[in-house]
């Protein structure tokens, strides 16, 4: 059985919005304006367990994805209520997700690795929110 080190918090910068997402052993992850040092919003992270790693969609800018401690991949709109922004959930690994990447560009894959050392390949097709 593998060792799972301690939480740290997990920071993206998204380059192209000029936001900073922040997860961790929070329930929520927040989104900063970097310009401004300011918070945006806190988005529920819809999960009991620690954030591990997060990545963006950096074309449309309104998608981002994170990794669990339980092993769960979740995707997020930002477009949506940050209550309830959870678009898509993944569940095929079973520990700790130590890595999450999405493709830049138009092809949107999304890979994903777990501490076990398993590797995962996902079409991820995000489309207009389904509700408001």
């Amino acid at each position: 059985m593998a060792t799972v080190s301690p939480i740290k918090d997990q920071l993206l910068i998204r380059r192209g919005t000029g936001k900073c997402l922040v997860g961790g052993d929070m329930k929520v992850i927040r989104m900063y304006d970097a310009g401004n040092e300011t918070l945006v919003a806190d988005y529920s992270a819809r999960s009991g367990s620690s954030i591990t790693s997060l990545t963006s969609d950096q074309v449309a800018g309104h998608y981002f994805i994170a990794g669990f401690g339980d092993g769960a991949v979740r995707a997020y709109d930002t477009r949506l209520d940050p209550r309830n922004p959870l678009v898509r959930a993944w569940k095929q690994h079973k520990n700790w997700i130590v890595n999450v990447h999405m493709q830049r560009g138009g092809i949107r894959e999304l890979v994903t690795g777990s501490i076990a050392g398993e590797v995962r390949l996902f079409e991820y097709v995000p489309g207009p929110p389904h509700r408001k």
